[in-house]
């Protein structure tokens, strides 16, 4: 009856603040943190709402950030960083807001440059993480915008509907 818009942050890049609870003191961050968002990854979010995405009042945006992170020093180890209390999460930079409005948005989720007829092992050749591709076109079938037309050899062929 209502619009409605799901917004989900994706975290591309991360610093890590640790705080040290005893004198306040904040390092510098010495790096980035190695776990990089990406839009294929918040796909595995919205994957339990895939029944209501062809809903005309429903869109989705994905937020893409840069953030800094702070934690407190009160874990153990001999840094008693391991198991540290996460603090806050306070974004830095807006880098890109993507959003889908309906289901047909959702094939920018493949590379530019995919074949008419496809395979999971296709997407990944394109330079998407394999098992990210097998998400994101199991996906795309349940969202019915993509059909499967066959198989080729053990791998199942897809094709898009639009």
């Amino acid at each position: 009856m209502y619009k409605v818009t799901v917004v989900h942050p994706v975290i591309r890049k991360r610093k890590i603040y640790w705080i040290d609870p005893d004198t306040g003191e904040m390092s510098n961050p010495r790096r980035t943190s190695p776990k990089i968002g990406s839009i294929e990854s918040a796909v595995r979010e919205v994957y339990g709402i895939r029944e209501y995405i062809n809903d005309p009042n429903l869109s989705v945006r994905f937020i893409v950030i840069d953030a800094d992170e702070f934690r407190i020093k009160d874990g153990y180890g001999k840094d008693n960083k391991k198991y540290g209390t996460w603090l806050d999460k306070v974004p830095t930079d807006l880098i890109e807001d993507i959003t889908f409005e309906c289901a047909e948005d959702y094939l920018q989720l493949l590379p530019p440059d995919i074949p008419e007829e496809f395979t999971v092992n296709d997407a990944a050749k394109l330079g998407m993480k394999r098992d990210e591709a097998s998400l994101i076109i199991a996906f795309l079938y349940k969202v019915g915008v993509i059909e499967k037309i066959g198989n080729r050899g053990r791998s199942y062929l897809y094709r898009m509907k639009y």
